[in-house]
């Protein structure tokens, strides 16, 4: 059964609605909405920790632009894993492209999250009921950013916060970290790298790479650290096989 649906049955937050790039999750209510404001934001592209008082994570984009966010309480029968899942699927299936993605502990602290990166305390629950993923729209939205976060919090209440970043410069290249590939790869069976029109199916998947040596290059790069890849190439088209592992790419 889908967790869509186009009727609202719950009692929003006032002045709330739905972002327009997301269809509305089954029964939910909006507990917190914060309308379109133009402001500097940083978008964590690893797991984050505080050191000596200071947010610290291993990678991050950074823009200014306009950034519109709701969140969502989802109803008892419903888990945050599950509303996470539909959220990813029906953004991925509008072109988006994954650019990071973690899970439970691999996120870090979710006070962090909550405080730090979302400013909502709501957001705040146990780090093994997490999950964060950061999209990038297909054109002709392509200067925005989607972000999701889902947590379960110890009265095992469930949200899905979801935040709409339009950037006011051009966001330029962005790839996917490794990691991401390889989560998206053992979660859905499947790899997709839409800018680079490469695709693989399957834990032992076949992928198409992209025509241009860059492209190539890139695809290559990015399994690199997560998969063994046997690459052959042969008239500017080439066939790779990968599984989840240590090695290299050769």
């Amino acid at each position: 059964m889908s967790l869509f649906s186009a009727v609202l049955f719950a009692a929003d937050a006032p002045g709330s609605r739905d972002l327009e790039i997301l269809p509305r999750l089954t029964d939910t209510e909006i507990v917190d909405y914060r309308p379109a404001a133009e402001l500097e934001r940083v978008y964590p592209m690893g797991s984050i920790r505080k050191i000596s008082g200071q947010l610290r994570f291993d990678g991050q984009i950074s823009a200014r632009g306009t950034l519109t966010s709701v969140t969502y309480q989802l109803p008892a029968e419903h888990a945050s894993d599950d509303a996470f899942t539909a959220a990813r699927e029906a953004l991925q299936q509008q072109g988006a492209e994954l650019l990071f993605w973690c899970q439970a502990r691999d996120c870090g602290e979710s006070s962090l999250w909550a405080n730090e990166v979302f400013g909502n305390a709501k957001l705040y629950g146990a780090d093994d009921r997490q999950a964060y993923l950061l999209l990038r729209l297909a054109e002709p939205r392509s200067e925005t950013l989607v972000a999701l976060y889902s947590i379960t919090r110890g009265n095992r209440r469930a949200y899905l916060h979801v935040e709409q970043f339009e950037s006011a410069a051009p966001l330029g290249e962005l790839l996917p970290t490794s990691a991401t590939l390889l989560r998206q790869l053992k979660s859905t069976g499947k790899l997709e790298l839409p800018k680079l029109g490469w695709r693989a199916t399957g834990s032992l998947g076949h992928a198409d790479f992209p025509r241009s040596e860059s492209g190539q290059h890139a695809a290559r790069n990015r399994l690199r650290p997560g998969c063994k890849c046997m690459a052959r190439r042969s008239g500017g088209q080439g066939r790779a096989r990968c599984a989840s592992g240590s090695g290299r790419c050769r």
